[in-house]
């Protein structure tokens, strides 16, 4: 594949994603949409909301940012986050695949 056929980021499978070029603001922002979004998995499974935890909260961001990183150059990341939070005494784990079309429709939400 020459350099031309190559999408805007230059990820290999050619497909460019729909949050930009990597701006700093812009970056930031895909950043904390995906966490929120990592959140919202989160508390639709276990019915907590990690944001409520400053600890929690913590790791998601950081796990955000490192998925957002990876789907710059693959079409999926897995977020994988044992113990985030417990309930009951029960440890609660937040263990997603995040794809790229999940970013857009979740970066698309944020914007309408």
């Amino acid at each position: 594949m020459g350099a031309d056929s190559r999408s805007r980021d230059g990820s290999p499978d050619g497909v460019s994603p729909a949050w930009g070029d990597g701006g700093d603001g812009e970056e930031r922002a895909g950043v904390e949409t995906l966490a929120r979004f990592l959140a919202d998995s989160f508390r639709s499974h276990h019915s907590v909301d990690p944001r409520r935890d400053p600890r929690a909260w913590r790791l998601i961001q950081e796990a955000a940012a490192r998925a957002w990183a990876d789907l710059r150059v693959r079409p999926t990341a897995a977020v994988v986050l044992p113990c985030l939070l417990s309930s009951g005494g029960v440890p609660l784990h937040l263990d997603i695949i995040v794809t790229r079309d999940d970013m857009r429709r979740a970066l698309l939400e944020e914007n309408s």
